[in-house]
C-alpha cells in the first residue's frame, strides 16, 4: 500500500496538503501503531478496493471501499515433513529477516531459563541479520552462558527446507507485530515442524491445536516452558495437522480463486473471455493491468499479481 501512495505522490494526484488532511483525520491512538500503522485508514480511503490478509487488521481499513479477507498465498515448496533421526541435538530455529522483532533474544532467554536444554541445543538464525543485531545477541549469549547462535545468514529456498528438516522447532515470535501475516510462519507450517508463535495478529488465527502459543511480549518463561514440552513430548501428528490446515488455507490457488473475483467486482465484471485470460496470465505467475474508467476522461489501473511471497 506504500508503493500506492508512493505513485500516487509522484504523478501529483495527492498533494501534500491532502496528505497531511487525511493524516490528521485518520489518526489514532498511539497504542494501535504497535500493531498496523497509521496510514492503513487514510490509504483504504483513496483505493476502490482493499484486500486484508489476516482479520486482525481488516477493521482498520476503510468502511466505505469494498474490501475482503484473504489469507496470503505461499508456494509451498514440498517439505515432506518426515519425523528427523534422533542424534541428541535440540534444534531451535528463527528465520527470515533478522531485525530486533523477531525476539531471538527472547529465545536466547527462554533457554537460558531451561537449564535441561543446555547440554544438547544449538540455536540457529537463518537469514539476513545485520552486524549491530549479531553483536547484540552474541554478547547476549554470553552473558547468559549459552554458546553462540550459528548465524547461517540468507539461504536458498532449497538450503532453508533442509535446514528446517534437521530442525526439532522453529520460534516465529513477533514484538511489534507489524505485518498483516507472514511467510515465515506459513513456510514454517508447511515444513511440518513444531512452531512457537506470539498470540497476537495473524498468529493468534492459527488454531490453538496446530501452533504451541505463548503470550505478546517480552516473557520469557512460557518460551521456555514450550521448548521443554516440545523437546519432551510427541508432536509428529499435530506437526502434520497444521501443515494439512496451511495447505488449505494458503495455497497461491486459494489465494487467486478469492483476489479475481474481488478485483472484478471492484472494477466492474469485464467479458467473460477477458476474465480467463486473467485468471490464466495469473495462475502463470504474470502482472496483467486492467485499465478501466471512474469518471470523465480518468483512467486508472489495477494489477493482479500472483508471485511467491518473501520469507
Amino acid at each position: 500500500m506504500r508503493h500506492l501512495f508512493a505513485g500516487a505522490l509522484e504523478a501529483g494526484v495527492l498533494s501534500q496538503a491532502s496528505i497531511a488532511a487525511r493524516r490528521a483525520a485518520f489518526a489514532m491512538p498511539t497504542a494501535d501503531t504497535e500493531t498496523i500503522g497509521l496510514d492503513l485508514p487514510w490509504i483504504s480511503a483513496m483505493s476502490i478496493g482493499a484486500v486484508a490478509h489476516a482479520r486482525h487488521y481488516a477493521g482498520r481499513l476503510d468502511r466505505r471501499v469494498p474490501h475482503v479477507v484473504i489469507p496470503l498465498g505461499k508456494i509451498d515448496p514440498g517439505v515432506s515433513g518426515c519425523t528427523r533421526e534422533p542424534d541428541g541435538r535440540f534444534v531451535v530455529t528463527t528465520f527470515g529477516m533478522l531485525n530486533p522483532n523477531k525476539q531471538a533474544d527472547r529465545v536466547l532467554q527462554a533457554l537460558s531459563r531451561a537449564p535441561a536444554l543446555w547440554d544438547r541445543t544449538i540455536y540457529r538464525l537463518v537469514g539476513l541479520i545485520t552486524d549491530s543485531e549479531r553483536e547484540r545477541l552474541t554478547r547476549l549469549a554470553e552473558q547468559l552462558g549459552l554458546p553462540h547462535p550459528d548465524f547461517l545468514g540468507w539461504v536458498e529456498d532449497d538450503r532453508l527446507q533442509a535446514l528446517l528438516g534437521e530442525t526439532d522447532v522453529v520460534c516465529c515470535l513477533r514484538h511489534p507485530v507489524l505485518e498483516g501475516a507472514s511467510g515465515s510462519l506459513i513456510f514454517a507450517l508447511y515444513s511440518a515442524r513444531p512452531t512457537i508463535v506470539a498470540d497476537a495478529g495473524s498468529y493468534a488465527e492459527v488454531p490453538d491445536g496446530l501452533v504451541w502459543k505463548v503470550s505478546y511480549g517480552s516473557d520469557a518463561d512460557d518460551v521456555a516452558g514450550a521448548l521443554q514440552t516440545i523437546a519432551g513430548d510427541a508432536v509428529a501428528a499435530r506437526t502434520h495437522r497444521a501443515r494439512e490446515w496451511a495447505c488449505s488455507r494458503h495455497s497461491p490457488k486459494a489465494y487467486i480463486d478469492d483476489l479475481l473475483p474481488f478485483i472484478l467486482r471492484c472494477i466492474g465484471s469485464p467479458a467473460p473471455a477477458r476474465a480467463s485470460r486473467l485468471r490464466a496470465s495469473a495462475t502463470r505467475g504474470n502482472a496483467t493491468p486492467i485499465s478501466y474508467r471512474r469518471g470523465p476522461g480518468r483512467c486508472e489501473h489495477a494489477v493482479i499479481v500472483h508471485r511467491e511471497f518473501e520469507v
